[in-house]
């Protein structure tokens, strides 16, 4: 937390909410009532740390709750990661979505998402909601999902639905990623350039 003290930069609302709760309560590990669908997105590298699907589900929720204790944001971690973590030992993206279980605080907003592929992206986003939080990103992320075999074609309909497209977008490329699915190579070649 000392280190935080200083630091002029960008902090997101739930770490600011959790630093706070630590610092009045040091002895507390909980984090802050956020919603947001970012963290999901950094979920990733515990993939390297995990030998089991159960062990990675766990470490999931730990990482999450740190800075995103809320009940609807950590099942959709646990949706999402159950994904993942089927997609990275090959299972295919379209058919491991539906079969995945769901908890029942997502049941309704899953069976919107399922319902969506094949829609025109931008229009569904925009009914599921396209802020940051669970609520409408759950649903855009798997529409985007559901409806994209290749990766360009995925994250130019994220873009193009606008909101924040970033949390979605960090969800679809671990994802897709997991798939093998390639970053074009034209967009690696721009970003060296910048």
């Amino acid at each position: 937390m000392k280190e935080m003290e200083g630091y002029q930069g960008y902090v997101d609302s739930s770490t600011r909410e959790t630093l706070a709760i630590l610092k009045s309560k040091p002895s507390t590990l909980c984090g802050a009532s956020s919603h947001d669908l970012s963290i999901i997105g950094r979920i990733a590298p515990l993939l390297l740390i995990s030998k089991i699907k159960e062990e990675f589900l766990t470490y999931t929720e730990m990482f999450v709750s740190l800075t995103h204790n809320s009940p609807i944001v950590l099942k959709a971690a646990q949706f999402f990661a159950s994904v993942l973590f089927d997609v990275a030992l090959g299972a295919a993206i379209s058919d491991t979505i539906k079969h995945t279980a769901v908890d029942p605080l997502l049941a309704r907003a899953y069976g919107a998402a399922i319902n969506s592929k094949g829609k025109e992206s931008f229009n569904a986003i925009r009914t599921f909601g396209p802020a940051c939080g669970v609520e409408g990103g759950f649903e855009g992320t798997i529409h985007i999902l559901l409806s994209y075999d290749d990766y360009k074609n995925a994250m130019i309909a994220n873009a193009k639905a606008g909101g924040d497209n970033a949390a979605r977008g960090m969800i679809i490329g671990m994802i897709m990623g997991a798939a093998n699915k390639e970053i074009p190579q034209m967009w690696k070649n721009n970003v060296k350039n910048l």
